[in-house]
């Protein structure tokens, strides 16, 4: 992650898949984005309460391990996080999908996802444009 990204041009990455965040690292890149990755929503909370990595756009795994994806979105509601999250998931049911979008994700995707669309939505996301939902 660079240091002196600014923090709109800058992906949070919670997801337990490895893969996945590399996966989704490597987007970034493509994008010309900074990102902070991490395996759990603890690790997330532990970055932020140290040394806080500056979010423009949340990229945010449903199924956590500990904390879960859900609960995590909760807690940032309280916590008035600025930053749009867009929620993936690789077993996507409607009550899942429909607690996602009133706890504030601006977009639900499903796994696997199309790397080239995904590279599109979060260069629109993170630069202001309009909210999207899935």
């Amino acid at each position: 992650m660079s240091a002196h990204a600014p923090a709109a041009r800058r992906v949070c990455i919670v997801d337990d898949e490895a893969g996945v965040r590399e996966l989704l690292e490597l987007v970034c890149a493509s994008a010309g984005l900074s990102c902070a990755s991490f395996d759990s929503a603890e690790a997330f909370l532990a970055a932020c309460c140290t040394n806080a990595p500056e979010c423009g756009l949340m990229l945010l795994d449903i199924d956590l391990p500990g904390i879960s994806g859900l609960d995590l979105l909760a807690l940032l509601g309280a916590r008035r996080f600025a930053a749009p999250v867009v929620v993936i998931s690789g077993a996507l049911d409607g009550d899942k999908l429909a607690r996602a979008r009133a706890l504030g994700a601006v977009e639900v995707l499903g796994k696997p996802f199309d790397v080239h669309a995904i590279r599109q939505r979060i260069g629109a996301l993170v630069k202001g444009g309009a909210p999207m939902r899935g």
